[in-house]
């Protein structure tokens, strides 16, 4: 892909588990296994799962399965996540460098197939409306606040995406609460845009270029096409090796 990372504000490094393509999903656009940056379709590390004070008995099972945890190896990973809350990611997935996500995966151990270092990155010119759809509400009188989320403290500090990275396309992601809520694959929105544009996801799932990408957003947000009623985005997915 020809595109300038300087144009591009990071939004959080991820390792994610690939996802096999679920029948909702177009077999005859997308790959067979799928990367995301969205909960609904893959596992992630860390994640609420990783966290003491956060997770149920079944969700830190199935993330430790997705990500092959040896049983003994569980109270170090949950150690490493309590301490390093805040400090190396941010709620609930974001990592905050490309250090601290290098840091993480060697902290898995030995590769796991499907395991993806990736980051995500805005355009610059959007920052402004994300940070704005993203930015958590007043506090309520006799309410707790609500804290900023991981991607909203990286889009904030405007930081460029690490060098070394393969972009690989655009994935458009709705926002809820400062979170990356839905992908458009959640929607059958990949269906939806071929049919209406003539769009073809790349290799990889993805959309091949910014304008198109810009061009889906704009579309669901304008409710051209069905998706969550959400506020959405075209984000850079950019992959480290």
């Amino acid at each position: 892909m020809n595109v300038d990372l300087n144009d591009f504000v990071s939004a959080g490094y991820f390792l994610a588990r690939l996802s096999e393509r679920e029948p909702w999903m177009s077999a005859e656009l997308l790959p067979e296994r799928i990367l995301s940056a969205c909960d609904c379709i893959c596992s992630f590390f860390p994640d609420a799962w990783t966290m003491d004070w956060s997770s149920s008995p079944a969700e830190r099972s199935k993330g430790v399965s997705a990500f092959q945890i040896p049983a003994d190896r569980i109270p170090d990973v949950v150690s490493w996540a309590d301490g390093s809350f805040q400090k190396a990611f941010g709620w609930p997935r974001v990592l905050y460098s490309l250090a601290d996500a290098r840091a993480a995966q060697a902290l898995l151990g030995p590769a796991v197939d499907g395991v993806t270092l990736f980051a995500l990155g805005l355009p610059t010119d959007l920052v402004g409306a994300f940070l704005a759809a993203a930015e958590p509400p007043p506090q309520k009188e006799g309410y707790a606040p609500v804290g900023v989320t991981g991607y909203f403290r990286c889009v904030s500090r405007r930081e460029r995406l690490a060098d070394g990275g393969e972009p690989i396309g655009f994935e458009l992601l709705s926002t809820w609460m400062g979170l990356l809520t839905h992908s458009w694959l959640c929607n059958g929105l990949e269906k939806q845009l071929h049919e209406k544009v003539g769009l073809i996801p790349n290799e990889y799932g993805f959309i091949a270029n910014l304008d198109s990408a810009r061009d889906g957003a704009r579309r669901i947000n304008a409710g051209e096409l069905k998706g969550e009623p959400e506020e959405w985005f075209p984000w850079l997915v950019v992959r480290y090796g």
